[in-house]
């Protein structure tokens, strides 16, 4: 009987520490909301290009928020308003497994209003947000955290 009643708290134990720990995911998904200030992009078709604030004259804020709305500010103009998500997967660039930012921009042409997926792989995520295009001839973006 007295191994039972060890047993039994064995497992609530175990079933307390298991619910209570949080997700890859779900840490991401905390760390990510907020304002995130554009610092620099890198890369592209001949994987030399650099782009600054400094050298495009654009002041870019990526925001975050509980309800996975992201808005795109660019030069305190709001550019873009979309969902975003956070999920674990295989790179197509590397083959290997990474967690994942998908924003779905929106493209309003002519005749027609066009939804595509962008997957970031997350590369840093503290005060410095670093995410890489997951596509052949993609560019590398860091962000820092915008402090409330």
């Amino acid at each position: 009987m007295k191994n039972c009643y060890y047993f039994f708290i064995y497992l609530s134990i175990l079933s307390l520490i298991s619910c209570s720990k949080e997700s890859d995911i779900q840490i991401i998904e905390r760390k990510i909301i907020g304002t995130w200030n554009w610092t620099e992009s890198n890369g592209g078709f001949s994987g030399v290009s650099h782009h600054t604030p400094e050298n495009t004259g654009d002041e870019i804020h990526f925001i975050f928020n509980k309800e996975k709305i992201f808005n795109k500010i660019m030069n305190q103009q709001t550019i873009l308003t979309t969902n975003y998500s956070i999920s674990r997967g295989k790179s197509i660039l590397f083959g290997n497994e990474y967690d994942f930012l998908i924003i779905n921009y929106r493209y309003d042409l002519p005749d027609t209003i066009m939804y595509q997926k962008m997957r970031y792989i997350i590369l840093k995520i503290d005060d410095e947000l670093i995410l890489e295009e997951d596509v052949f001839d993609g560019y590398t973006h860091r962000f820092e955290k915008i402090k409330n």
